[in-house]
């Protein structure tokens, strides 16, 4: 999925939704699914930062972070070990990205993004309590669609987001 008109970063009116684009095609209006514009200007606003790693000695963070996320919402988290061996082997490949939202020193979300030839895929997250109240997730969202871009990758993969009627699913 990609957001229609305009690049990364570029300010868009709070009351122009996106429109959704896959493959380059006009798919309809964007889901909840989908980076909100006013959620990622409101980011920019609050000085919302997001730094990128490739070093597999960053999940130790993003596991603990996991670990707050899989305790606020009932699920079984990952190993660390699994964590680390799995982002090794894809970020040594230039295929991995971790990517971090910060507001001043403090994480807000971490979400890990394996970027394949062809498709970007959304592959873990996690947040902080405080994350919860700010748009640190929409900020990584956008960043990933902007590295997605520049690599001429034509799809996002939201891989992990299901629907609400989904009640047997993992996450």
């Amino acid at each position: 999925v990609f957001l229609a008109g305009g690049g990364p970063r570029e300010r868009v009116d709070q009351q122009e939704r996106p429109r959704v684009l896959v493959g380059g095609e006009r798919v309809g209006e964007p889901g909840p699914e989908v980076v909100e514009a006013w959620q990622v200007n409101k980011s920019e606003k609050l000085g919302i930062e997001v730094e990128t790693s490739t070093d597999p000695e960053d999940i130790k963070d993003f596991y603990d972070l996991q670990l707050q996320t899989a305790q606020r919402h009932d699920f079984v988290p990952f190993s660390e070990a699994q964590l680390r061996s799995e982002f090794a082997e894809f970020s040594q490949r230039g295929q991995a990205i971790l990517y971090s939202a910060k507001l001043k020193d403090e994480l807000l979300a971490q979400a890990l993004i394996i970027h394949y030839p062809t498709e970007s895929s959304y592959h873990f997250a996690a947040s902080s309590r405080a994350g919860r109240k700010y748009p640190g997730a929409y900020a990584i969202q956008w960043q990933a669609f902007a590295d997605a871009k520049k690599k001429n990758i034509p799809r996002y993969n939201f891989w992990g987001i299901v629907g609400k009627e989904d009640k047997d699913h993992r996450f």
